[in-house]
């Protein structure tokens, strides 16, 4: 028993080496050898889970994680790792249920007020998001991380001056952080400084000439600027590489819109119903949506998505819809009920 737990003890070592070296695929070799020698190695299943995290297969190191904290479950750096991966699972239920078990352990874990803020940041939960990233602030004020999520929550509550401070106290830690430079341009671009805003995407560019996030704030200002081709000819890059980018097909589709080009436009716009985003101000149906088939003694609801004016605009097509024999019920905005 003595010699088999020191053989699963130098495996374990060698995994450590490895993650320091950042040979992920040796690193998962060795900690599989060492838990089938002791599986009770806490350590290892969590260092197999660093490994398998940063090689992108986040389920396998959820499963190692879910191994290790059967055996310790206030581990605090393995909750933290089981916070993150879960995360990128898209489970920020859990990824928040987490951080608040590591936060019930220790209130002043920085990284768990930080991840929290960004759990509350990506399910919209924006005022949380900057209370929870003021809190990781007050404890390290030199996280470059925690400045991207107050921002980026401060951005999202139209506070838009104070989400340019936030980025710009990130910068002045890590000044080729490509999110605080990408997400500042957007800032800019919501203050009218569109210029600066360009100016700011073009260092992005710098750095990473493809970065899809920047493209597309750059297209949009271009468009803005009435330099319509340049803006299309952005978009368009950015959907030669990747052709499902939905929401760069529906900012595309309101330039060909608004040029006229109504064949192109009304092609592409049907895209907007795979935009996540979308879905956020429209609750889900369970219904299918009519393709034009004969629907004669079915109920067809219209829904208003766009503005007041566009939805009051609509409503004149509705008497049309008497020839096809249905029923017809309307959803618009409380507003408009009169």
């Amino acid at each position: 028993m003595h010699s088999k737990k020191h053989s699963a003890l130098e495996y374990s070592y060698l995994v450590h080496c490895y993650l320091q070296k950042k040979e992920f695929r040796l690193a998962i070799d060795g900690a599989i050898k060492a838990l089938q020698i002791d599986p009770s190695l806490t350590d290892t299943w969590m260092n197999l889970a660093s490994a398998q995290f940063n090689l992108g297969q986040f389920k396998e190191a959820w499963a190692s994680l879910q191994k290790g904290l059967e055996l310790k479950p206030n581990h605090l750096n393995m909750l933290v790792l089981a916070s993150g991966t879960v995360a990128r699972l898209g489970d920020y239920k859990l990824a928040i249920e987490l951080c608040q078990k590591i936060l019930g352990i220790n209130d002043r874990h920085a990284l768990a007020h930080s991840h929290l803020a960004h759990c509350y940041n990506q399910i919209r939960e924006h005022e949380k998001a900057s209370k929870s990233a003021l809190k990781a602030l007050e404890i390290e004020a030199d996280s470059s991380h925690s400045w991207l999520e107050l921002g980026f929550a401060e951005r999202y509550l139209d506070r838009f001056e104070k989400a340019l401070h936030s980025f710009k106290q990130g910068l002045a830690l890590d000044p080729n952080h490509i999110d605080l430079l990408s997400n500042s341009a957007m800032a800019l671009a919501c203050l009218g400084r569109i210029q600066e805003a360009m100016k700011m995407n073009e260092h992005v560019f710098r750095l990473h000439p493809f970065h899809e996030s920047a493209l597309n704030n750059q297209a949009k200002l271009l468009c803005d600027l009435g330099r319509y081709d340049e803006g299309i000819q952005l978009f368009r890059k950015i959907l030669t590489k990747n052709p499902e980018h939905w929401e760069v097909v529906w900012n595309l589709s309101l330039v060909y819109l608004l040029l006229g080009d109504f064949t192109t436009g009304l092609d592409l716009y049907q895209h907007r119903l795979k935009v996540a985003s979308f879905h956020q101000h429209h609750h889900p149906l369970s219904s299918p949506q009519w393709q034009g088939e004969p629907i004669e003694g079915k109920t067809l609801l219209v829904r208003c998505e766009q503005g007041y004016g566009d939805s009051i605009q609509f409503l004149r097509y509705i008497p049309h819809l008497a020839s096809y024999n249905c029923q017809n019920a309307i959803e618009m905005p409380y507003e408009l009920h009169d």
